[in-house]
């Protein structure tokens, strides 16, 4: 850990809460028009569904991708800054807390919506903030929030499978349950 940030380098309070929730809205906004309603943001997302098709339309792979890293590399930049300036108010070692795997998960929980992102954080916020509560108040520990996390996870993983895919049985196993007896042709019935 360092010393404490001066005053001068601590976000302000807007209303009780520090500006970087202004901050992160109104990016939140932005991102949402920028990849929905510009030519860059239709170019990111055909680039993410297939690479050979984006180069087939004619879109400038290598361009896009550095553009795209640019701007999520100073947006990662600038959460960075946030943490530190307005809720940690200094440099440690921990200071991101393994906070890049649940945004990752709420991303991906979101579906790459910025606006529903918002929502998806806070209430990621509200379950991890509940761990530490419960870890306090009943002692219970506060790894319940994790498994309670990796649970949510778990149950929305299978339910996308479910919903990209149907179980079907092969007509040898139909074949099968038709006849009471294992076919041993290779599911050829005669």
């Amino acid at each position: 850990r360092i010393a404490r940030f001066d005053s001068n380098a601590i976000l302000p309070n807007v209303c009780g809460i520090h500006i970087g929730w202004i901050i992160t809205i109104v990016l939140a906004v932005l991102l949402f028009f920028l990849l929905s309603k510009t030519k860059f943001g239709y170019e990111v997302s055909v680039i993410g569904e297939s690479l050979e098709t984006a180069k087939y339309a004619g879109i400038n792979v290598r361009r896009t991708m550095i553009f795209a890293v640019i701007i999520s590399g100073g947006l990662c930049g600038l959460a960075g800054m946030m943490q530190a300036s307005a809720i940690e108010n200094s440099l440690t070692d921990n200071m991101s807390n393994g906070l890049g795997f649940t945004a990752v998960i709420t991303t991906w929980l979101s579906q790459l919506n910025p606006l529903v992102m918002i929502a998806v954080s806070f209430l990621f916020s509200m379950l991890l903030q509940g761990g530490s509560f419960l870890q306090s108040s009943m002692q219970i520990p506060a790894s319940m929030a994790q498994i309670l996390q990796g649970i949510i996870i778990f149950f929305v993983l299978g339910s996308e499978f479910f919903v990209k895919y149907r179980i079907s049985f092969s007509k040898r196993t139909v074949l099968e349950k038709n006849t009471g007896k294992p076919l041993s042709d290779g599911g050829i019935q005669k």
